[in-house]
């Protein structure tokens, strides 16, 4: 079985769900990003799917504040809902992150120094409006983005958000990520 799985990796064919090391192709910081931006990622790992794209949309983006009473965390939450093969095809995902490096190979820090926390969405969060017609787009083209809409809103993306007591949180362009991917089950319109 494994054989044949990497047989079809290589061929640019989704064969199974695993664990995938991605690099972001540009920065993504509470400074710079807001809701609704769209994230990519160039798979590293495993070998055999090493040049796809994971594309991705950013849902909060918030920088710390800091009152008289007490200072409020930095939060970004984002996820990878589409993969992007060699071959064209896309395939839509879920994802979480089990671990981060930032542009300097540092552990659990932003690009900034900061420490930052991760959590897993245990819930999926549902698309509205743009976001939700783009991924539905990708599933349904033949009838439209406004169609799939729908389906794009009912599919939803896990997502993971991280949190840091410092001003922003910021990774720079080829900041590490681990994640666990799985196909998303295909709905029914």
């Amino acid at each position: 079985m494994k054989r044949r799985s990497l047989l079809l990796m290589a061929c640019g064919l989704w064969a199974q769900n695993g664990v995938y090391r991605v690099r972001l192709l540009a920065p993504l910081s509470t400074k710079l990003n807001k809701d609704g931006d769209t994230i990519n990622a160039r798979v590293v790992a495993p070998a055999a799917l090493a040049g796809a794209i994971l594309e991705g949309v950013v849902k909060k983006s918030k920088s710390s504040k800091n009152f008289k009473v007490m200072q409020t965390k930095s939060e970004l939450l984002f996820g990878f809902h589409t993969l992007h093969l060699k071959n064209k095809q896309q395939k839509a995902i879920d994802t979480q992150v089990l671990s981060m490096k930032n542009s300097k190979g540092q552990k659990n820090v932003d690009d900034e120094g900061q420490v930052v926390e991760k959590s897993n969405g245990a819930k999926r969060i549902l698309f509205l409006t743009g976001a939700g017609a783009a991924i539905g787009g990708v599933f349904k083209r033949e009838k439209g983005a406004a169609a799939g809409a729908g389906i794009g809103a009912a599919a939803g993306v896990i997502l993971t958000t991280f949190a840091s007591s410092g001003p922003n949180i910021k990774f720079e362009t080829g900041s590490e990520f681990e994640l666990d991917v799985k196909e998303r089950p295909k709905t029914t319109a």
